[in-house]
Order: C-alpha cells, then structure tokens, then sequence
C-alpha cells in the first residue's frame, strides 16, 4: 500500500497562489485547531480565541494571495506570529476601551443619557478581579 503524499507548506502556498483554492482549505485544516487552542489559552476565552484565529487566517489568506508571502522557515510559527500580534492588539483594545460587565449585567459605563450602576453593582467583580489565579500562567477570570 502506498502512502499518499502529504504536500508541504510551500507546495500548498505555490498551488495557492496558483489560484487553487483548495490548497489555502488545507493550510486552513492543517492548522486551524493549533492557532485557535494557543490564541483561546492566550486570552482566556474560546470564542474571542475563536475570532483571533478567524483573523489569523484571513490575514494569511490574504498576504499569501498578494504575493508577500516569503517562506522563511515554519508555516506554523508565521500564523502563531499573526496570531500572537492579533491577541496583543485585542489586550491593547481591551486597555484602551475597557468593557467591564456589573453584577446585575450590562455595561459598567453605560452611555451618559442612562443613570450609572450603583457601586455595590461592581462589588463581585472587584472581588474576583483581586483574587490570585490558582496557576501563575492562568488568568484570573478563566477558572
């Protein structure tokens, strides 16, 4: 029985640009699963990791259609290297744009046409935020 072959990176990226559109599905295949558990651990958060690998891959996907793409190595490294960069703007948004969530739910800086939540409202929240994660590497709100 013979093995079937398994193309490599730069063979799918050359097909790719080819205008094979399958060959960009299987990078995506290859390599979906990866990008989003390492983004999702990243920020605590399977769906936001979800949308962070989401945006891996449409970024990829579209330096590697312009032709920008230069193979230096590891296919895997490049996309975490997006990924990564992708996860820091999210944690600079984040920083820039806070949205804290009150007890009693929804925004806790409500716009200015509607009262602001009563500071007990945020008592939880200050709680769990001033509590250490059970693990160095983990994040506060995950557990």
């Amino acid at each position: 029985m013979r093995k079937a072959h398994v193309k490599s990176d730069l063979e799918l990226v050359v097909e790719f640009r080819a205008g094979n559109e399958k060959a960009f599905a299987d990078i995506y295949e290859r390599y979906w699963e990866s990008i989003k558990v390492i983004a999702a651990e990243k920020l605590c958060d399977q769906h936001t990791g979800s949308d962070i690998a989401q945006d891996t891959f449409v970024k990829a996907y579209s330096v590697i259609k312009s032709g920008t793409y230069v193979e230096r190595g590891n296919m895997r490294a490049w996309l975490m290297r997006i990924a990564r960069n992708l996860c820091m703007d999210h944690f600079r948004k984040m920083r820039k744009y806070p949205k804290l969530f009150y007890a009693a739910g929804g925004p806790a800086f409500p716009d200015s046409r509607k009262k602001s939540p009563p500071h007990s409202a945020w008592k939880p929240l200050l709680v769990i935020h001033s509590q250490k994660p059970p693990h160095p590497n983990s994040c506060a709100l995950c557990w």
